[in-house]
């Protein structure tokens, strides 16, 4: 019994956010060993995550525009970036998926229309050859026709198979007459 289809869409979901974590955690450890990773890669993206939030949260309220959003400390700093980077990430592979699946629909289509196309052409060139042949036919009908013509009816008296049909015509009369009588 089937209760409904696999819900594989939540469960890749689940999966993203379940590794989610565990990147941010190797950011957040990258950062801290390497002072090049931590302020040029790291906190910036965080700093600049602070600003907008600020931003957004001062315009949201009604209260203006600060006239300057305070930096974040390192080390929460380094935490948030570790987090953004790290949805990031799971951001572009995501975004990679979709891509891929995409590119895999494009070329399913383009090989199933290239096969239809085929498919017509096969057709086509199948009619043609029936065509082809149905004419061969006809001339060899043709042929015999005459020859039947002349070896079997002109000996009668009669010239064509149109002259064929009203002799037999004249036939089924004189066939009804006779029956009546």
């Amino acid at each position: 019994m089937v209760i409904g289809p696999f819900p594989v869409v939540k469960l890749a979901w689940l999966a993203i956010r379940q590794v989610s974590e565990p990147i941010a955690r190797l950011i957040k450890d990258e950062a801290r060993r390497n002072p090049f990773f931590r302020n040029n890669i790291c906190m910036p993206p965080a700093q600049v995550y602070h600003w907008v939030e600020v931003n957004m949260k001062m315009w949201g309220v009604n209260l203006g525009r600060p006239v300057q959003v305070p930096p974040l400390d390192e080390a929460t700093a380094i935490d948030l970036g570790a987090k953004v980077l790290g949805e990031l990430f799971i951001f572009a592979v995501g975004a990679l998926a979709l891509l891929y699946e995409h590119i895999r629909q494009l070329k399913k289509e383009a090989r199933r229309e290239k096969n239809l196309e085929l498919e017509k052409v096969e057709l086509r060139n199948r009619v043609a050859e029936l065509n082809f042949r149905v004419e061969q036919k006809k001339a060899q009908l043709s042929e015999i026709s005459g020859i039947l013509v002349e070896l079997v009816l002109k000996p009668k008296g009669i010239n064509s198979f149109e002259g064929l049909e009203a002799v037999q015509t004249e036939y089924k009369k004189q066939d009804n007459k006779l029956k009546k009588k």
